[in-house]
């Protein structure tokens, strides 16, 4: 059985989360263990962690390759920002 651990989203994070890559945040309202003023909790198992990783570094990849220039928009540097910290 895997180790379970934390990360936290400020509820700002979350919403811009919400609103701009809404199918992403269905996938991590699943793993919400505790939501306050402040924060967003979620439980993850390693393999959950790698996953969501793998989703949002796809994320930021696939934006970037819809623009000429390769590069990703501004949302999508803004969700890069949020998960690397």
């Amino acid at each position: 059985m895997s180790e379970t651990g934390y990360i936290y989203f400020t509820v700002e994070e979350m919403d811009f989360i919400k609103s701009t890559y809404p199918k992403l945040f269905r996938y991590l309202k699943q793993f919400i263990s505790d939501e306050n003023n402040a924060e967003i909790e979620l439980e993850l198992t390693e393999e959950q962690l790698q996953d969501i990783h793998v989703k949002m570094f796809d994320i930021v990849s696939e934006d970037a390759d819809t623009h000429k220039d390769g590069n990703p928009s501004m949302n999508a540097i803004k969700l890069e920002r949020i998960w690397c910290g």
